[in-house]
């Protein structure tokens, strides 16, 4: 059995939902697992450190990471081991491609446990065997003395000092036969010879090219950004997703917006090793858009970045 004290699992929902608060963000850290004198694992002293954070991802400063296990071993032995957690915001809880690979990369001597928790308390515990053959099992977690409390200012001043987020500066370029080309700082657009900053949506939406998949692909990302920005619920996305689809098919346009869930985002969001994600750094949201027709040849592939 794996369990965990409240007050434990409390602080993990603090850091889930200070994060969230803050820097409408992810953040991770670790926790201590002990056997105890009845053979089963308890999970206590849950912490965060120095690390970069996003809406999508979480990355751990290097040297701290490797201070907090020294710091760790020589507090609770050499037989102690350690469990990986990270939290998913308001999006649902579940294993990402990505987090699936860093639950393999955790996994040593024989065994590793991670988590991941979202600001609702829901969560995911996974141990991972590498040892005598590699599998792994989602279990259900025994919470100790479970009960609600408010975040504790100290907790929040802990995600501000250790948390920050990252400034991408990059440029992105139209294909050769576009008459705009424009750069991107900090997700704002600039047209050459003006000093006017304008949004993805604005760019595509005044550019002639056929159908409408650009426009709708630009006022679907520009509400998806919202929506991980926090300041557009997830029941309202899908609302404005079911009339900007039946406004699409009383016009005869030929693209409209697929169903998906959050677990779907997330993923779109967190996977980076193929598609625009990999070689612009922006998250893979093209995927969601789809064509009514199958005589009608997709533009996808002619997406201006």
């Amino acid at each position: 059995m794996f369990y965990i004290h409240e007050k434990y699992w409390r602080k993990l929902l603090d850091y889930c939902n200070a994060a969230y608060n803050e820097f409408k963000s992810e953040i991770t850290g670790y926790m201590i697992l002990s056997k105890d004198k009845e053979g089963d694992w308890e999970m206590k002293d849950p912490i965060i450190l120095k690390q970069e954070v996003s809406s999508g991802s979480c990355e751990i400063d290097r040297e701290a990471s490797a201070s907090y296990f020294v710091d760790a071993f020589n507090k609770y032995g050499e037989n102690v081991r350690f469990v990986w957690w990270h939290t998913h915001g308001n999006m649902g809880a579940f294993w990402s491609s990505t987090d699936t690979q860093n639950m393999e990369d955790q996994c040593n001597n024989g065994w590793a446990a991670s988590l991941v928790i979202n600001i609702r308390g829901e969560y995911k515990f996974r141990v991972n065997f590498h040892d005598p053959i590699k599998a792994h099992s989602d279990i259900d977690i025994t919470i100790v003395e479970k009960k609600a409390k408010k975040i504790s200012k100290k907790i929040v001043d802990e995600v501000k000092d250790k948390c920050s987020k990252p400034v991408y500066n990059y440029t992105r370029n139209l294909k050769k036969n576009s008459h705009v080309t424009y750069k991107s700082f900090n997700n704002q657009l600039m047209i050459p010879g003006t000093n006017r900053d304008v949004t993805s949506g604005e760019v595509y939406r005044n550019l002639s090219m056929r159908n409408n998949w650009y426009e709708l692909y630009a006022d679907f990302r520009d509400k998806l950004d919202e929506y991980v920005d926090g300041n557009l619920p997830w029941i309202d996305l899908k609302s404005w997703i079911d009339q900007e689809n039946k406004k699409n098919a009383a016009k005869g346009n030929d693209y409209y917006i697929t169903e998906f869930d959050e677990a779907d985002l997330q993923t779109a969001m967190l996977d980076d090793d193929y598609g625009y994600a990999a070689m612009y750094g922006v998250a893979d949201y093209d995927q969601f858009i789809v064509c009514r027709t199958d005589e009608r040849e997709k533009v996808k592939d002619e997406l201006p970045y």
